[in-house]
């Protein structure tokens, strides 16, 4: 009795998924980080055109170094044209729109604390063990919802519920990527006056939402049903 009741408690506080419908961008090049923000946010906030401003501004005051064949070689703040990001700049693009994003250091020591979070909203970047063309190292960026129970992955069909289960598929290491480990996790949160409903700044983004402004590859995706865990998560069962 007491299992299944810590079973059933899991269930409603960690895979809360959304009552409506769930904002959600597919994969598109190579522009994951773009992707995960935008899930994680519900909208449209970072656009291409934005990024790729970002990422020249900075590439003309301090050009980024990466390590590839042969050598070093200098190249922007995004790897290439199809939109991998830097980190840099996704972080500037965030500040701009009044959100910051900051290491959270303890989840990566031990990512296994990301999928039993309450609350909070994490961007999760994974590296696969291998290099790209570029010689950097091939990697994919993923959003985690805990607030609503939401694993966010550009390169899935849908969303997914928030569980251990879920997150070890997308991060452990399997047979095709032997090196896969999460290498980064950020916790993105609204600044203060973001916070403030009774500013201006809140007033205009209930207006821009009434309109209804929508992303270029971003859809509404029907929530996903309701139903109980197949199997007790490890956590669960030694609680």
């Amino acid at each position: 009795m007491e299992t299944h009741v810590a079973t059933a408690l899991a269930w409603k506080h960690r895979v809360r998924l959304a009552c409506g419908p769930v904002y959600f961008e597919r994969q598109v090049l190579r522009q994951c980080f773009k992707h995960a923000v935008n899930n994680l946010l519900g909208r449209e906030v970072l656009t291409v055109a934005e990024l790729d401003a970002i990422a020249a501004a900075l590439a003309a005051r301090c050009p980024r170094r990466v390590r590839g064949e042969p050598g070093l070689k200098t190249v922007a703040w995004h790897d290439d044209l199809e939109g991998d990001f830097a980190t840099q700049v996704i972080h500037n693009a965030l500040a701009k729109h009044g959100y910051t994003m900051t290491h959270f250091r303890e989840a990566e020591r031990d990512p296994a604390l990301l999928p039993v979070q309450t609350s909070g909203r994490f961007l999760v970047r994974i590296v696969y063990g291998a290099r790209d063309t570029s010689g950097a190292w091939a990697t994919h960026v993923i959003a985690l919802d805990a607030d609503r129970g939401l694993l966010l992955d550009s390169q899935s069909e849908n969303y997914l519920p928030l569980t251990s289960s879920n997150f070890k598929r997308k991060t452990a290491p399997n047979a095709s990527f032997p090196g896969t480990r999460v290498a980064a996790v950020y916790r993105v949160a609204a600044t203060a006056h973001r916070t403030d409903s009774s500013g201006g700044r809140a007033r205009r983004r209930r207006h821009r939402r009434r309109r209804g402004h929508a992303a270029s590859n971003g859809e509404l995706v029907s929530p996903l049903p309701q139903q109980p865990p197949l199997a007790v998560d490890a956590f669960v069962a030694a609680s």
